[in-house]
């Protein structure tokens, strides 16, 4: 099957999605694909969130792309936003009923779009909305903390491991939210799953690499940190030729 026939397609299978993440170049689109692909392993979308560098909310946002057209989706668009689901008359509708408080929650808003429009947003969208129509947000987290730890999320659910593990999990998630690096994310994201407590076989499995690779990242994570993982090519082993022997052997 041709790479263009998977990337028109929403109903890909574990082993499609691996062979669109080995001929992925663009590392924004390398992560949604592998939140794709943790949620086809079997984690929740919220773990697959949280493994891949996206906030919870994202899930949404990433579910809405898939529908309309798999991997081609994806890949973002810049130059203009997406037309809105909603007519001008819908949004005028909209900002009238908003107007009748003083402030909203995101979440409110969005079932509220369903009820009466029926039109599905994601999160994000109607918080990017609600900006757009200069319409007050309530603060979420504050309103709801107490909804907080039932967020299932998967570091918070990890209590039996220790602080210093915890703040290893942390300290890589934080590092993948940044990474622009396809050869470093995928790194990264290999220690992340050696750090929740999955094997180097299984973990270099994840990320289609060999055990042997998988476990000379992780050497290089423990012994120098980031700067263990930007090794490029070419800074691999050193040459069992001294520099005379090389300029001898590139003349014959």
């Amino acid at each position: 099957m041709s790479l263009e026939n998977l990337k028109s397609r929403t109903d890909l299978t574990l082993n499609e999605i691996n062979i669109l993440l080995n001929s992925e170049k663009d590392v924004n689109v390398f992560k949604k694909l592998l939140y794709f692909k943790f949620n086809k392993m079997g984690f929740s979308k919220i773990e697959s969130c949280n493994l891949a560098g996206f906030p919870e909310s994202s899930r949404y946002y990433l579910d809405d792309l898939w529908n309309e057209g798999g991997y081609n989706a994806l890949i973002p668009h810049y130059g203009g936003g997406r037309t809105s689901k909603l007519s001008e008359q819908q949004l005028s509708d909209l900002k009238s009923k908003l107007s009748k408080k003083d402030s909203w929650l995101v979440d409110d808003v969005k079932k509220l779009i369903k009820d009466e429009y029926d039109v599905e947003y994601e999160y994000q969208s109607v918080r990017s909305l609600l900006i757009r129509l200069n319409v007050p947000i309530s603060n979420y987290f504050e309103i709801k903390r107490e909804n907080k730890k039932s967020s299932k999320n998967m570091i918070e659910n990890y209590e039996d491991i220790s602080d210093e593990t915890k703040s290893e999990i942390n300290k890589l998630i934080s590092l993948i939210k940044k990474e622009k690096s396809i050869f470093v994310y995928q790194k990264l994201i290999y220690l992340l799953f050696r750090e929740i407590g999955f094997s180097n076989k299984e973990s270099s499995e994840f990320l289609n690499v060999t055990s042997v690779t998988g476990n000379n990242w992780y050497n290089a994570w423990k012994n120098k940190g980031y700067e263990g993982l930007l090794r490029k090519k070419g800074q691999g082993r050193k040459s069992k030729l001294n520099e005379k022997q090389l300029q001898t052997l590139k003349k014959n």
